[in-house]
């Protein structure tokens, strides 16, 4: 079968290409490999003609590419040719999918730590070969081989929740949290499998309750049995309550035997 890639797929690689002729391009890719083609993925080519709508770009931070600051630069374009983008176990939709141009937790067995992904719509759009507007690839450009030197890499942004997201193991545990300031609730999920969660609220008037035969603090349950219990494609949304400040989370995650080298659940405030 006869194909090609999206024609704004490969304007930004050129400009990324331009940008910073020295990239790692180790994890870079466009047309699927057979795992691709087993799955449904926009790195297949099955959109009119047998075009590939996806995209992936090494994350090369020492010449200059960090996928963290040019996802957030496309989201920040808000350009109608995307569809959404994958990075560093985030995605975000363009203007036609779930909660536009905001960045939610990627639970695919790909983190996407490597490269980014960027899919394009699948209409005429994709082949708009117009420069991206990305403030990273339109400013001074890098030096090529041979030349003078170029300048240095831009400075690398925060990543969009890295500090309100909290990896869980498999297993039993338990872990004392700080409810970050300015967030309201926060999103217990895990990849495969299932999860129990347990919760004990710190703060002024907490814990509220005790147990009367011991005295010990009474643990406010937020999944608890089969018809509350946390799965892969359910994850559970908790209010923060009036003047906690912390907590105590109990966890017993459950993940599916799978041929992952690691399976790891996710707490995130938001």
């Amino acid at each position: 079968m006869s194909w090609r890639v999206a024609r704004s797929l490969l304007t930004l690689r050129e400009q990324i290409n331009d940008r910073y002729p020295n990239r790692n391009k180790a994890s870079d890719g466009t047309i699927g490999d057979a795992d691709h083609r087993n799955r449904t993925s926009d790195h297949n080519p099955w959109y009119g003609p047998g075009i590939v709508t996806a995209l992936d770009i090494t994350h090369d931070p020492a010449n200059g590419v960090d996928i963290d600051r040019l996802t957030d630069e496309l989201a920040a374009s808000r350009d109608p040719r995307i569809k959404y983008v994958i990075a560093n176990d985030l995605i975000m939709s363009g203007a036609g999918g779930p909660s536009p141009w905001t960045w939610r937790e990627y639970y695919g067995a790909n983190e996407h730590t490597r490269h980014f992904h960027l899919s394009v719509v699948a209409s005429p759009l994709c082949d708009d070969d117009s420069p991206w507007n990305l403030p990273s690839l339109v400013g001074q450009r890098t030096a090529r081989p041979g030349g003078g030197a170029a300048p240095s890499a831009p400075e690398r942004t925060p990543n969009r929740l890295e500090e309100n997201m909290h990896k869980l193991a498999s297993g039993y545990h338990i872990e004392y949290f700080t409810i970050p300031d300015g967030v309201e609730r926060m999103a217990i999920g895990c990849p495969t499998g299932e999860m129990d969660v347990t919760i004990l609220w710190h703060g002024r008037g907490y814990p509220s309750e005790r147990v009367k035969s011991s005295g010990l603090p009474k643990y406010d349950h937020v999944a608890k049995d089969y018809k509350n219990t946390i799965h892969r494609m359910r994850p559970d949304y908790v209010e923060f309550p009036a003047k906690a400040t912390g907590f105590d989370l109990i966890w017993h995650f459950r993940p599916e035997k799978r041929e992952y080298e690691t399976q790891t659940a996710k707490i995130t405030f938001l």
